[in-house]
């Protein structure tokens, strides 16, 4: 401020601005149904509601091939709720260890091994990892480094 120039902390401000800008542009869209899982087809009709422990899922039905699918979200066939499941990645991402995460899911009436969270660790990473090529920040030629 004194000397009429932007100090690296300003700049980091702005660049988290930015990028923010940028992310919400490139928001995950709503589950889009291009056709038949089965035979390809569009005409794709809804077809009720199954119902499971975790929730209901839309059905749909082929008018072509007369097959009822419903969409794969990620945490088909999963013993524990998908809140269960992303509670246990947060923790592990937030720096505590997988027997610490097992203990503190104990804590909130999940009961899973730390091998189980490992498990799902790898297949999410994995899928988020998939969708994290497609986001490219635009950042400019020059960097600012600090104490690294």
């Amino acid at each position: 401020m004194f000397r009429g120039v932007k100090c690296k902390h300003v700049y980091a401000v702005e660049f988290s601005l930015e990028l923010r800008k940028t992310v919400e542009i490139q928001k995950i869209e709503p589950i889009n149904i291009n056709g038949c899982k089965y035979c390809k087809s569009e005409s794709v009709v809804k077809c009720g509601l199954r119902k499971n422990k975790h929730g209901d899922l839309q059905k749909f039905q082929c008018n072509d091939c007369n097959r009822c699918f419903t969409i794969n979200l990620g945490f088909e066939r999963m013993k524990h709720n998908p809140q269960g499941i992303t509670t246990a990645i947060q923790l592990y991402v937030s720096g505590e260890l997988l027997r610490n995460t097992a203990h503190s899911l104990k804590l909130l009436g999940v009961e899973v091994s730390h091998q189980t969270i490992y498990n799902r660790i790898e297949k999410y990473t994995n899928l988020m990892e998939k969708y994290l090529e497609k986001i490219t920040p635009k950042v400019s030629q020059a960097w600012r480094t600090d104490e690294l």
